[in-house]
């Protein structure tokens, strides 16, 4: 118990950097990163290579003519493959003619591509978590062989650089021979980032937007402080000493935080109920259950109730409204859900739902939302809420 006693004393510590390192970069504003509150820093395309082909391209909206196309090719060590930049296009997702899905010989599209008319090209295939198919960079070394007389170099982007598997670049002409030139966001695209900032130091809007993706990078390939710390958190409880201890808080923590959503969320909903003249009620034995949660109505609702349910372990929580009873669907019941799905805006489902959405916090797995429950933010956040629904339904019989 000793070493469990200084251990958790050890965590705290690294707890109290990471909350310093947070509040720091929250007063001077670099918590704000548009990427991440649209949620798209994980998608390859729409993301990282529309990013990366808007400012590889020298006619690109940014106004720097070729500065990055520049700078990405000496990082690259690429620079003479082109022979004039004015010259150079960037396309995205371009088509290689029809995919052949029964050999995958032939066809598809290629994430990335920097060329020079049909003199040479750059393909970038940008791979971020998602797999490879069947002979991917086969048939793009293919294309490439046939459109630019064998020059040009196909990149296999990754977060950290590691190679493609044979089943992407092995085919059954063995004269095309696929030797991609690997890259990371780690090291490649964020010393292209780096080294493009002071560039366009003139430029403060696009400047700003190149550190929020920088930011974007370092958190991917966990190069940002809060992933410093963690890898600290990490080493400190896999030790031979702290590992045990480690176990045990793994092994007891879904009752750790079903005790505390007990002894604080629950009086917190028994004080919206009182606030707002709602009976409510939970379900689940235990928060993190599948499919655990609570619902609120009043006494006077004969069909439906106001739910509001987690589907595992405290994430995807979502909310609407639910049929009392599954099997009573009566005209007047299915006439009823459809006004509440046309005013509530939601998704309609079967059986218990009659229409639901994705509450504003879907993941309370997590010590952001632990936080907001401890300090009465997500009482508030619910209560609106629930009196908007209530707003929504105020001339129905429910």
């Amino acid at each position: 118990m000793e070493n469990l006693i200084k251990l958790l004393e050890s965590v705290d510590e690294i707890h109290k950097e990471i909350k310093v390192s947070r509040n720091k970069r929250r007063e001077s504003g670099d918590m704000f990163n548009i990427f991440e509150i649209l949620k798209a820093e994980h998608y390859e395309v729409t993301t990282h290579s529309a990013i990366l082909a808007e400012l590889l391209n020298p006619n690109g909206s940014h106004g720097c003519t070729d500065i990055f196309l520049k700078s990405f090719l000496e990082v690259l060590n690429l620079k003479e493959l082109f022979h004039n930049l004015n010259e150079v296009s960037v396309d995205v997702e371009r088509s290689i003619g029809a995919l052949d899905y029964e050999n995958k010989e032939y066809g598809g599209r290629i994430d990335l591509i920097i060329h020079e008319k049909n003199k040479a090209a750059i393909i970038i295939e940008n791979k971020i978590y998602a797999d490879d198919q069947d002979k991917q960079l086969y048939r793009y070394c293919r294309y490439a062989r046939n459109t630019f007389n064998n020059n040009f170099n196909i990149l296999y982007l990754t977060l950290d650089g590691k190679e493609p598997p044979k089943k992407s670049t092995e085919g059954k002409d063995a004269s095309i021979q696929v030797e991609p030139y690997c890259i990371s966001y780690q090291y490649h695209i964020k010393k292209w980032i780096e080294d493009s900032i002071p560039l366009v130091s003139s430029k403060m809007n696009l400047q700003n937007s190149l550190k929020q993706y920088l930011q974007i990078i370092n958190k991917l390939t966990n190069q940002d402080m809060n992933s410093i710390s963690t890898e600290k958190l990490i080493t400190l409880l896999s030790s031979p000493k702290n590992i045990n201890n480690a176990l045990l808080i793994r092994d007891t923590i879904d009752d750790a935080l079903d005790m505390f959503m007990r002894n604080v969320f629950v009086p917190q909903l028994e004080e919206i109920s009182k606030e707002l003249n709602l009976e409510y009620s939970l379900y689940g034995n235990h928060w993190y259950d599948t499919y655990a949660g609570f619902i609120f109505y009043k006494k006077e609702w004969e069909n439906f109730t106001l739910g509001f349910e987690f589907v595992s372990s405290l994430r995807n929580f979502y909310y609407g409204f639910k049929h009392k009873d599954d099997k009573n669907r009566s005209s007047e019941v299915k006439d009823m859900q459809m006004e509440l799905l046309n005013r509530f805006e939601g998704k309609p489902s079967q059986p218990w739902w009659a229409c639901y959405k994705n509450f504003p916090i879907t993941n309370w797995n997590n010590e952001e939302t632990i936080e907001k429950i401890n300090n009465g933010q997500m009482k508030i956040m619910l209560k609106e809420i629930i009196e908007d629904n209530l707003s929504l339904v105020a001339d129905l019989r429910l």
